[in-house]
C-alpha cells in the first residue's frame, strides 16, 4: 500500500471531479493514473490478469 500526501490546486480537483462523474473512476484512481501516465512510458493492460505493466521513463522519479 503507497500512501501519499498531495495538495492540488482548486482548477484540478473540480476537473477531477468532473473527470471522475464521466468516467466513473474514483478521484484517486485518476490522481494515480495520471502519475503512472507521467513516470512512465504508455503501459500495457495484460487482457488475461487486467494488470498495467509499465516502463520508467527516468529513473530518477522512482528513487
Amino acid at each position: 500500500m503507497v500512501n501519499y500526501n498531495l495538495q492540488l490546486p482548486a482548477e484540478l480537483v473540480e476537473a477531477l471531479e468532473e473527470l471522475s462523474k464521466t468516467t466513473g473512476l474514483g478521484r484517486d484512481d485518476l490522481v494515480i493514473l495520471a502519475l503512472v501516465n507521467f513516470l512512465s512510458e504508455p503501459g500495457r493492460i495484460s487482457k488475461t490478469t487486467g494488470t498495467l505493466r509499465v516502463t520508467p521513463r527516468n529513473e530518477k522519479y522512482l528513487h
